[in-house]
């Protein structure tokens, strides 16, 4: 339809009615600008300003009670505030959680349960909504309905802030019932498990860190070895030799970069040939600096495999070279250790020599033979019985002679802890 503008008449009309959509549209869209941008003020006579020019907009109405309530602190009076933000966004599970909260504090307990479960009703993954609707719940004996939001709660916190709160409150309403904690309450991922097991040893709660350890395991995910190193600490201390071996295998099991790592039924060093990376965590070797005997893996000078330990000693005293691992082993029974070590131009009145002794007590059942100068390879070989209470054993590379100097190149390969037969013992 064309609109015929010739005469001075209707050209005037038709940009008098231009000119005034424009000036609406302008209007409307300042206007809403401007609420928008007092939405997110916390000065009350602004918010005040923004509800009177878009009476509908509930965001400014809640922001407004919000301002009432915590900055004003005014909770009755930010009531009306907020039940006027739902008038207009029933569905909003924030405004029906700040809204209970504030029933909570004029005393209303059953309009702040309605409220509560209005939010959840809307929201009950939100990790804020879920958390605040546990404590909720939790304070009002409702268990059954409290354990499920805590684990909305941490299933949607990637910082795991309100771990250690939340399974400290969910075994306090369950009295100590740790197998509900783990199936309601923690997520399904291995580092909520190994929090909790860190928070059970801390506790010494050693059963029920062991019932999560299995469950994390059953799990079949991934498991870093970073997360087990407290619990495999843990039955160091507690002198579990079988369950030490079992659960560093079940690592391995999860984790194919893991795998070379395991123990084997030949060998219950781990590592012995140095073929692998040192990863200073569970039962691999650990490796704490020596400025004057600085450890490498070289694949030059070999015995077995593709690698070596290389000791280089700079000329200054060394009494342990800083390299160390803890072997989980059975009381009372035979071994086997064997070891081969070989040197270049080594200087000293006491050479490098394989150690194994119990952790717990200091017991030394293995100190080889050490050697200088300079050899090709040698094996050191030696068997003993392990005292009835020996679960775990340190194995070192030290020197009998720690404050005389040394200097010169050894290299160790092939270390080995066997079961052997008790007549080899006697």
């Amino acid at each position: 339809m064309r609109i015929e503008l010739h005469s001075p008449r209707r050209k005037l009309l038709f940009g008098a009615l231009c000119l005034g959509l424009i000036a609406g549209y302008v209007y409307r869209a300042g206007r809403s600008y401007l609420v928008s941008r007092a939405a997110d003020s916390t000065d009350p006579e602004v918010l005040e300003r923004a509800v009177g020019l878009e009476p509908g907009n509930a965001q400014a109405w809640y922001r407004l009670g919000r301002v009432r309530s915590v900055f004003m602190q005014d909770v009755p009076g930010s009531i009306p505030l907020l039940q006027r933000a739902l008038s207009l966004d029933p569905h909003h599970a924030r405004y029906w959680l700040d809204l209970g909260l504030a029933y909570q504090y004029t005393g209303d307990a059953a309009a702040q349960r309605n409220a509560i479960d209005q939010a959840v009703r809307y929201d009950a993954h939100d990790p804020d909504i879920a958390w605040e609707a546990g404590n909720f719940y939790l304070v009002a004996g409702d268990t059954d309905r409290a354990l499920p939001l805590f684990h909305n709660a941490l299933e949607g916190d990637t910082s795991r802030k309100n771990l250690a709160r939340a399974i400290l409150l969910t075994l306090r309403a369950t009295n100590n019932d740790f197998a509900r904690v783990v199936n309601q309450v923690l997520p399904r991922d291995p580092a909520h498990y190994f929090d909790f097991v860190d928070l059970l040893i801390n506790a010494h709660q050693y059963e029920a860190a062991d019932m999560v350890w299995s469950r994390a395991v059953g799990l079949g995910q991934h498991i870093p070895v970073r997360f087990a190193a407290r619990y495999l600490a843990s039955l160091v201390q507690r002198n579990n030799s079988t369950r030490a071996r079992s659960a560093w295998n079940d690592l391995a099991k999860l984790d194919p970069e893991l795998q070379p790592y395991a123990y084997s039924a030949d060998n219950l060093v781990v590592n012995g040939r140095f073929e692998n990376n040192i990863l200073n965590v569970g039962f691999d070797w650990y490796y704490m600096r020596n400025e004057n005997a600085a450890l490498e893996v070289d694949n030059s000078t070999i015995h077995g495999g593709t690698h070596a330990l290389l000791i280089t000693f700079n000329g200054q005293p060394v009494g342990d070279i800083g390299l160390r691992q803890i072997v989980p082993v059975d009381g009372d029974q035979c071994y086997e250790f064997s070891a081969f070590m070989r040197t270049s131009e080594l200087e000293s009145v006491g050479g490098p020599r394989f150690s194994l002794q119990d952790v717990k007590t200091a017991r030394a059942y293995v100190l080889t033979e050490d050697m200088t100068g300079t050899h090709g390879w040698e094996e050191r070989r030696q068997t003993f019985r392990t005292e009835p209470g020996s679960h775990f054993l340190e194995l070192k590379i030290v020197r009998d002679r720690p404050n005389t100097a040394i200097r010169g190149r050894a290299w160790a390969d092939d270390l080995r802890l066997t079961r052997a037969e008790p007549e080899a013992c006697r």
